[in-house]
């Protein structure tokens, strides 16, 4: 990762049926990992109020040089902004992971989002975690969720609320790798023989073979046909490119004067538009500002992004049941149709500090714990030290420490030492003799059995045994 600097601490502002699996999964090539290949845009099968509703990033961006700047958390707890690429994240330090800022909703608003959907793009394409078997992903979430989640913690640092946000990108990016599968390699006029024989490399040959005999089958080709014509039925596509319709909120939110949040017509306006600031279609454009203007007023009284009856819905349609469009992926028309977020609001930041608190006071308790041990262990050799009446001969104790030996080992030289005092100086200092400076390897150290004999009598001796272990 290129190019680090300090970063201000930022707080997070803001779950069916049973079905039967049409094959068995036995992992066959346990050799396998993340594809992390970019797949090329397969638009033919998708449902025409998911191309208004899902989250648009993609995986566009993963060969950028620098990548974004992303905000990342070190193991103490310490947050700096650094330059990260999707690559970067398989090599990242332990206990280092990427902070994920997302709104009232649980959707990512910042570059984090990308680079956590490009992740999660890596996740739902690898069979392991995400099997193809399944021909409905409600079924592979259920088997999935915890490996998903387990597998985002560990790159990832974000609220539980953006739970429900990782999981459904993660099932639109599953549906679109089945969908650049069949794309690439199916062939309707292939027999199930042909096509069972083309497996790809980084697909499971069990899960192809289910995959390939539900695409043939009447129900496959039955639901194709449904969504080539839902398809059909999209009649303009947005212009964001690969930035998520939160994303675009959040930034026209930021803009804002009062920092008010924009409605969902405001977004579609901008998310439908060229670049020489005309529309992709002016006349409902122009119908939809219309209807913005003459409920202007109820629009600053509602003070959210959607409502029942607003301008979005009454010029572009009604939502369908279960769905909202124009507001991304995550929230239901339950979340966004209740009264208010502000509760929502402060209980995010509420929810965020209170896992910064534990956190916090987790490292408190664990610094406290190694440093209670390291007293304990002093306090006992002072102790034993104290109760020496006789100093210990210089030969029974190492030349680095000046304490008694309790694993003597003797160099080429013929210089003794206490091993770990001695492998710690040839991994950090060098290798070489510290009194004789000559070179020195590990595998040079002799156990001198006979200072440790020496040392053993000595301390029976004088009945010190028992205290110095």
């Amino acid at each position: 990762m290129a190019r680090r600097r300090r970063c201000q601490t930022i707080q997070n502002q803001y779950e069916y049926r049973g079905e039967p699996q049409s094959q068995p999964t036995p992992q066959t090539r346990s050799h396998m990992q993340f594809d992390y290949a970019p797949p090329s845009p397969s638009p033919a099968y998708i449902d025409p109020h998911a191309a208004e509703t899902s989250d648009s990033e993609s995986y566009s961006s993963v060969d950028h040089e620098e990548g974004d700047e992303v905000i990342m958390e070190d193991e103490i707890g310490e947050r700096t902004c650094v330059k990260a690429k999707l690559a970067d994240l398989w090599s990242l330090p332990p206990g280092h992971r990427v902070v994920v800022v997302c709104n009232a909703r649980g959707q990512p608003v910042r570059n984090e989002g990308r680079l956590l959907a490009q992740f999660l793009g890596s996740v739902a394409r690898d069979g392991r975690i995400c099997t193809l078997s399944h021909n409905d992903w409600r079924y592979v979430k259920k088997e999935a969720e915890e490996k998903i989640l387990t597998a985002v913690k560990a790159k990832f640092l974000y609220t539980v609320r953006c739970e429900k946000w990782i999981l459904k990108s993660t099932g639109k990016k599953w549906k679109d790798y089945k969908c650049d599968l069949k794309g690439t390699y199916f062939d309707e006029r292939a027999s199930l023989k042909e096509l069972h024989s083309k497996a790809p490399e980084d697909v499971v040959n069990d899960q192809w073979i289910s995959l390939v005999n539900f695409w043939k089958s009447d129900a496959g080709k039955a639901r194709s046909l449904r969504n080539k014509r839902n398809r059909a039925m999209l009649k303009t596509t947005h212009t964001a490119g690969t930035k998520s319709f939160a994303r675009v909120a959040e930034e026209m939110r930021q803009k804002h004067p009062e920092k008010k949040e924009p409605q969902r017509a405001e977004v579609y306006l901008s998310t439908h538009m060229h670049k020489d600031g005309t529309y992709l279609d002016e006349r409902l454009a122009s119908d939809l500002q219309k209807k913005m203007a003459e409920n202007l007023e109820a629009s600053t009284l509602q003070g959210r992004v959607a409502w029942k009856g607003d301008a979005f819905s009454e010029i572009i349609g009604k939502d369908k049941q279960g769905y909202i469009r124009g507001i991304g992926l995550g929230p239901s028309p339950r979340e966004i149709f209740k009264p208010s977020c502000s509760c929502s609001c402060e209980g995010t930041v509420v929810e965020e500090s209170i896992r910064q608190i534990k956190e916090h006071v987790g490292r408190l308790e664990q610094q406290v714990q190694n440093q209670s041990q390291s007293t304990a262990e002093l306090k006992c050799r002072v102790q034993c030290l104290e109760s020496l009446s006789i100093q210990v001969p210089d030969h029974l104790c190492c030349k680095i420490t000046l304490d008694i030996f309790r694993d003597p080992v003797i160099t080429p030289s013929g210089v003794t030492y206490e091993r770990a005092v001695l492998h710690e100086h040839l991994q950090k200092v060098g290798k070489f003799d510290p009194i004789t400076r000559e070179p020195l390897e590990p595998h040079q150290l002799v156990p001198n059995l006979a200072i440790k004999e020496a040392v053993r009598a000595f301390l029976d001796e004088h009945g010190w045994s028992s205290k110095i272990q």
